[in-house]
């Protein structure tokens, strides 16, 4: 579960919100952790108010609020009528610029924000006697033009509705095949060596050990294999991935190939959600190439299921919070699970091999065959004997192995035939060939 908070900044210096915001600041300071919050998991916003001239308005009021929880920053702005608001949570916002003596108010709505992005937003006053105030209700698509970086977004609604499938259920990564420079997007390893089946990726060029994934500001890096994720989150509890592939600032450090940064959901002020499950049955697939009806008259069994649940909104608690627009939560629960009928083909000991007769090997039986056999107990001396093609057994083997016996469970000691070598092993109790020399 994740829980966020947010609300006006001009009422969050009262009363008791005050001494606990102190009381939480205070702690953190004196655990050395750094409150202050990385552009590279927020985004700004930042622009310019002027007059149907051209000329700066310095000391306009500028307000931005967040569409989803409610929050609002204030500004103003500077001498030259800048302004800039840094520290937003990805997501809508509108900008309100309010009215002055000599000007009408602007304001625009649906002003996308992303993570590690930098949006400006121009504002221009009309002259107050027009007494008509400006509301832009969309806005165009908005040229990166702060940074020089270069980077993409996927958004919660392309996790939504494009396909993410792998052999372990959806996997948000299955989209990096849509960013540019992207090749070698694949899973990597066996599932208990990679059981988040996660995949690696290489980006313009670079191996795929150089890229370096995030979620919410914490590294995400399996130790073991370094080009893969430790941890892959539920697709639904996404909200959006921003992936750096080129121009990085101080921020996104240790990446040579790619900055991944994976923020998720975090609630908002009405409460929302949702349910899923996809399903696939092997009775309506396709056969596959190589599963011929000669060898497999039947489809394998795979019966494959990924069910779930998310739900998020504000968090109520009579006569202590009672607004919507204060604190959040988020839950998101996912879980995959598979059955599949899987064949193989193996091959064990027979009676003559374990009487030490090992013709029926094929590489034994010709003259030629140089091969050794080694005794596998413990404490043996390594090489026991060579196979004797002519013989067809093995005329020098140590009495040191053991095998149980088929139809008791006690062990049962194989024996020499002889007190001299070379020597043949049969069972304790049992007739005593020959010896062959």
């Amino acid at each position: 579960m994740r829980v966020s908070s947010a609300g006006n900044k001009q009422d969050r210096g009262r009363g008791f919100s005050r001494g606990v915001a102190v009381l939480v600041v205070a702690l953190l300071a004196a655990a050395g952790i750094n409150v202050a919050k990385a552009q590279v998991l927020y985004g700004t916003i930042t622009g310019e108010v002027t007059d149907p001239t051209g000329a700066d308005i310095p000391n306009a009021k500028v307000t931005v609020t967040n569409q989803a929880n409610g929050e609002t920053r204030q500004t103003t702005t500077a001498g030259h009528g800048e302004y800039t608001v840094p520290n937003l949570e990805p997501g809508p916002y509108t900008i309100a610029v309010a009215a002055m003596a000599s000007f009408g108010g602007y304001t625009q709505k649906n002003v996308a924000v992303e993570v590690n992005t930098v949006v400006r937003v121009n504002a221009t006053l009309q002259p107050a006697s027009v007494n008509a105030e400006v509301t832009v209700d969309t806005s165009a698509p908005i040229l990166q033009t702060e940074t020089a970086e270069v980077n993409h977004q996927i958004s919660s609604a392309q996790i939504t509705e494009l396909p993410i499938t792998s052999s372990q259920g959806r996997n948000f990564q299955a989209l990096y095949t849509l960013i540019p420079g992207a090749a070698g997007v694949q899973e990597q390893n066996s599932t208990a060596a990679n059981p988040s089946r996660a995949m690696s990726a290489n980006f313009n060029g670079l191996e795929d050990m150089g890229n370096t994934t995030r979620i919410d500001g914490a590294v995400n890096t399996y130790g073991w294999l370094p080009y893969l994720v430790a941890y892959v989150p539920p697709p639904d509890a996404i909200q959006t991935v921003n992936i750096t592939t080129n121009s990085f600032n101080a921020e996104q450090g240790v990446a040579g190939g790619a900055s991944i940064n994976v923020i998720l959901k975090s609630g908002t002020n009405a409460l929302h959600g949702s349910a899923w499950e996809y399903n696939q049955l092997y009775n309506v697939n396709a056969r596959g190439y190589t599963i011929t009806r000669a060898q497999f008259p039947r489809v394998p069994k795979n019966i494959y299921n990924e069910f779930g649940f998310s739900i998020g909104g504000p968090v109520y608690i009579p006569k202590i919070l009672t607004g919507k627009s204060k604190l959040f939560f988020f839950q998101d629960f996912d879980r995959t699970t598979r059955r599949q009928l899987s064949t193989g083909l193996a091959t064990v000991v027979d009676t003559k091999m374990l009487g030490g007769d090992f013709s029926e090997v094929q590489s034994l039986t010709t003259a030629a065959s140089q091969t050794i056999l080694y005794d596998p107990q413990p404490g043996a001396k390594g090489r026991i004997c060579r196979w004797d093609p002519v013989q067809r057994f093995c005329p020098s083997m140590a009495a040191t192995a053991f095998r149980r016996r088929a139809s008791s469970p006690g062990p049962r000691r194989w024996q020499r035939c002889c007190s001299r070598s070379p020597q043949r092993l049969v069972p304790r109790g049992t007739a005593r060939p020959a010896c062959r020399s």
